[in-house]
């Protein structure tokens, strides 16, 4: 009865789902995105399913997988996400296991990890080695139409990799024997070991026990002792693999095989990850069962959909499979920087570095304090390049350039502090004036106790446009230290780039304005930001013709491309700084330049924030684990770091639609708001 039943569901998934590649693909592709949804309840899985037949068969409807808000991530916002996959130790597990006779592990998605999302996503890889339009599609539709076939002749659904190449062979032309070559040689520069696992095997197998392995899959027994071995793994007593056998776990045919060789008497644990082959059958034949969730569907909910195919999947798989392996538990601000920082930073050196080899850029200046973070990166990904970490502040910029931007001095140091609970003296202390007006402090002590309203604004600049000539000359000593700095940085140098996290690209376009101007240092002096400013920002076109002659160019977004992400980015709701965190240092920042004894030009800073020291080292070693473990899985894959700022930003964006996920993370940090402010709480009411 049981097989009946058996057949009967075989035959109407085939008659309902597979029969039509697109129906196949939209249902799937819901089911894997809603596994636990689907498990509870199957309701609105058949739901979809029946309109997409009714819309097929009766309509002549292709359906078309239509991104929808439900399936967009949510993030966790008051524990980390590893901590939700937080499992017994390696040696507690081991120490449950070694108590049976004989343990089995699954391969796939246990063992052994691929870089994606989804398995079937590595055929993407093969479409652009096979240079093959679709490949992806016509892979998946050959293996489910050579298991037809196998059904029909012998009996079994249980193919092998030669079986669906020699489909695809007959289908699509591609060459049976070289095209299953290159698909395993792909399976062994990419697949990994399972790091949890591989501890807990290694234990097992010293402690002498017998450790097997049992997989569903249409790799031969060779094939997949070859990819064990190429992944770390040895001493199992033996592989049970089902396109060998035509037995499978998803029938329980292979586990009642496994007990026949190793005998009925002796006691059985499985270990795996999906509920019916590894645990349903697995207990229909009296094998103790230990369930390993699947990381990407521990993880895939707290990742947003609505990224790109490839660089989509490779992000989502590198993230899902490090926070929830069970190896261990993050920090948020950890996890903030792996899951938001890594892929930005990544993309951001990478877009930089093309800029830099395409424009003929004699040097790239990352300008501090973002610019940390960004330096290591691009060292570690292009080692011997010729890049400089540059010490240049807001606050400096505004001091030297005073002479030119006479508004942006008045707007930044006066008008941007209106009402904060400053007075008038403290404002001009900001401005370090206190020489040119410590007669009038000493003379009108009550006047100087003010505070700076709107009518002590207007006050204000007025005294210092009286003042304008002694003001500057203040400044003077400081803009030639930093022209003496500069000029060693720009030595040689034709055309250099600065870059910047943003927003209006005021620090590489004041540089710019000394370097070219003041200075007559013979260098031009292009900037990079990351992001421009938004509609929501007071002056949102400040830069808009420099980003478009080229004089300032952005990554993630602008008003000339990826408008989606450029409206939901919103400095109103601190999303300006929350981003500000992911490049980070715990420095001081850059008060000024100046001459040390010797008269040579050194620099002033401010006191390290000293609050959010750990949270920034946090958020870094994130990033760095995020591009170490991008760059070892994709090395032989260029095209995977062309990253867009699309796809760049998506993380970020996801985060920010959750503002408890920032008061989490940034509970106990400080924020310099306004130039001259003391940092105030981070952290929203």
């Amino acid at each position: 009865m049981r097989k009946l039943l058996k057949k009967c569901k075989d035959a109407f998934y085939h008659l309902c789902v597979r029969r039509v590649p697109q129906i196949r693909t939209v249902y799937e592709g819901y089911v894997d995105t809603h596994k636990q949804e689907h498990r509870r309840s199957r309701l609105k899985s058949w739901m979809l399913l029946l309109r997409l037949n009714l819309n097929y068969y009766l309509f002549r409807k292709v359906p078309e997988f239509v991104q929808t808000n439900e399936e967009r991530g949510e993030i966790k916002v008051n524990i980390s996400e590893s901590y939700l996959s937080k499992r017994k130790t390696p040696k507690q597990l081991c120490q449950t296991l070694s108590q049976y006779d004989v343990i089995s592990f699954d391969i796939f998605d246990t063992l052994i990890f691929r870089p994606f999302a989804l398995p079937e996503d590595l055929f993407y890889i093969l479409e652009e080695k096979q240079n093959y339009l679709d490949f992806k599609r016509l892979r998946m539709y050959a293996e489910w139409k050579a298991r037809e076939r196998k059904k029909k002749n012998f009996g079994t659904y249980e193919v092998t990799l030669y079986d669906i190449y020699d489909y695809l062979e007959e289908y699509i032309g591609i060459e049976a024997k070289s095209g299953a070559e290159l698909e395993f040689e792909t399976e062994l520069e990419l697949c990994y070991a399972n790091p949890y696992m591989k501890q807990v095997v290694t234990q097992l197998i010293q402690q002498g026990k017998t450790v097997i392995v049992m997989s569903d899959m249409y790799l031969t027994k060779d094939l997949i002792e070859k990819l064990l071995h190429h992944c770390g793994y040895s001493g199992f007593a033996e592989l049970f693999v089902s396109c060998d056998q035509g037995l499978s776990k998803y029938e329980g045919t292979l586990y009642s095989l496994v007990k026949k060789k190793f005998g009925k008497q002796k006691t059985y644990i499985h270990v795996g990850d999906n509920p019916n082959s590894d645990q349903r059958r697995a207990k229909e034949n009296d094998f103790d069962v230990y369930f390993y969730q699947n990381v990407t569907e521990a993880g895939i909910p707290q990742r947003s959909s609505c990224m790109s195919y490839l660089v989509g999947s490779a992000y989502k798989g590198i993230v899902n499979s490090h926070f929830h392996n069970g190896i261990r538990q993050y920090s948020m601000a950890y996890e903030y920087g792996f899951a938001c920082g890594g892929l930005f930073v990544l993309g951001y050196c990478m877009f930089v570095h093309r800029y830099a080899q395409t424009n003929g850029i004699d040097k790239v200046l990352f300008l501090a304090r973002d610019g940390e973070i960004l330096k290591k990166v691009y060292d570690q990904l292009f080692p011997g390049n010729n890049s400089e970490y540059v010490y240049w502040s807001r606050m400096a910029a505004v001091k030297l350039t005073a002479y030119r931007f006479r508004y942006d001095f008045f707007r930044r140091f006066i008008y941007h502090r209106i009402n904060t609970d400053i007075t008038l003296k403290q404002a001009v202390q900001a401005m370090e004036l206190e020489s040119v007006f410590s007669v009038q402090f000493t003379k009108r002590p009550e006047f100087w106790k003010r505070k700076l309203d709107d009518k002590g604004a207007k006050l204000l600049e007025t005294l210092l446009l009286e003042k304008w000539e002694q003001i500057l000359e203040v400044y003077e000593e400081q803009s030639k230290a930093a022209k003496q700095y500069f000029q060693q940085i720009l030595k040689g140098c034709q055309k250099v780039c600065a870059v910047d996290v943003g927003w209006a690209g005021s620090g590489a376009i004041s540089l710019s304005t000394l370097v070219e101007q003041k200075w007559q240092i013979p260098c031009r002096v292009y900037g990079m930001i990351a992001g421009t400013n938004t509609p929501h920002n007071a002056e949102p076109d400040a830069s808009e013709a420099l980003l478009q002659s080229g004089r300032l160019v952005s990554y993630l977004f602008s008003h000339s491309f990826n408008r989606d992400a450029l409206y939901h980015h919103n400095p109103k709701l601190d999303h300006n700084v929350y981003f500000e965190f992911l490049l980070s240092s715990c420095e001081g920042s850059l008060k000024g330049f100046c001459f040390d004894e010797s008269g040579k030009p050194t620099f002033r800073f401010g006191k390290p924030e000293t609050a959010n020291h750990k949270v920034v080292l946090d958020i870094q070693q994130g990033i760095l684990d995020f591009i170490q473990r991008y760059q070892g899985h994709f090395k032989k894959y260029p095209y995977l770091f062309d990253i867009s700022g699309s796809d760049a930003y998506m993380p970020f964006q996801l985060a920010a639609s959750y503002p408890q996920y920032f008061n989490q993370i940034f509970d106990q940090c400080t924020f310099q708001l306004n130039l001259g402010d003391d940092n105030r709480p981070l952290k929203r009411q």
